[in-house]
Order: structure tokens, then sequence, then C-alpha cells
């Protein structure tokens, strides 16, 4: 099995931020942090992504709806990476580093983006899942989640798809029901 490295912190030099590639990046936020930052970001110009759901806690006389980080401690920003955006955003409160290995910023691919995306505008329930970086690999056909591809779970008799983000090693879980799928 093939150990993933930790995520470092980064020093800011030219060979650390490609001036000339324009793509997605993963940062580490403070303790429920994800929201305000991403306010700010997007306020500073940024184009983010910070996906919440919502889960119902229980309680013994009620029961309230909870909008919960679907990667607690994260969030995703685009930007050319140079040195001067780097430490802009790296200056937003709440922010605490950018996600890299070894001496190079971790970028999130468009596709791992567009399955999130997808999964946050279906309405779908989901869950915060564990990082399963070997497994089946799966694409769905039809419906809402159609040629969404993740890796296939079985919970309880209950399949659900999983969606990972391997630049912050999270990932996120969804239940395909009766979908049809088939291996990748």
């Amino acid at each position: 099995m093939q150990q993933l490295e930790e995520p470092t912190s980064l020093n800011l030099t030219a060979d650390t931020c490609p001036r000339e590639i324009s793509a997605w990046y993963a940062l580490q936020m403070r303790y429920q942090c994800e929201k305000r930052a991403d306010r700010v970001l997007r306020d500073q110009g940024f184009k983010t992504l910070c996906p919440f759901f919502t889960e119902t806690h229980r309680w013994s006389d009620r029961r309230k709806h909870i909008e919960t980080p679907m990667f607690p401690g994260y969030a995703f920003v685009h930007l050319t990476a140079t040195p001067e955006a780097c430490v802009e955003v790296l200056k937003t409160p709440g922010v605490v580093r950018f996600i890299g290995y070894g001496r190079a910023l971790g970028q999130v691919s468009d596709q791992e983006i567009a399955a999130i995306e997808r999964v946050v505008s279906s309405g779908l329930p989901c869950a915060s899942a564990e990082f399963l970086p070997i497994g089946a690999k799966i694409r769905v056909l039809g419906g809402c989640l159609d040629q969404l591809e993740g890796i296939l779970l079985e919970i309880r008799g209950a399949r659900e798809v999983v969606l990972s983000v391997g630049a912050i090693q999270r990932s996120i879980r969804v239940p395909i029901g009766s979908y049809q799928f088939e291996r990748c």
C-alpha cells in the first residue's frame, strides 16, 4: 500500500508558486472559520469552493438542522499561483496555509471540484467519509449523478459512492440507492 506524504507548510517562492498555472488549490482553515474566510476571499475577488451540507441533530426535546462543512477545516481557491496572490490568500483571517507536498502547492483537479459541485447542487443527502486511496472505482449511470466517478462502498446493505479529494485527504459519501453503475 502506498503511503501518502503528510501535507507540509510551504515557503512561498517563485518555484513553489508557478506563475502561469491557474488551478484549484486546497487551503487549511482555522477551526469553524470556513464560512467567514470563504466570504472574505470571495469579496477579494477569488473564486472559492467551501461546500456545506445540512445535518439534523436530535436532542430529547427537539431537532435542529445544522449546516456542516463537507470538509471541516478545508476550503478550495482557484487562482493563478503567483507569490503575490498566495500571500494575499494567506493574509485572509481564518486561512492557515496552502496544502502542499514537498515544496510544491497541492493542486486539486478540476474533475474533483466538478464532482463536489454536482453533489452540492443535486441536493442529495451526504456525509463525510474516511479517505479511501484504494478501492473499486465506479461511474454512476443515469440520474442527476450521471457519469460521476467515485469509490463504491456498501454500508449496512446500502450502496454509497465516495468522492475523494487527494490533496486534503478527505472524502464525502453520497447514497446511490438504486442507481446503476459500472466499474471504471
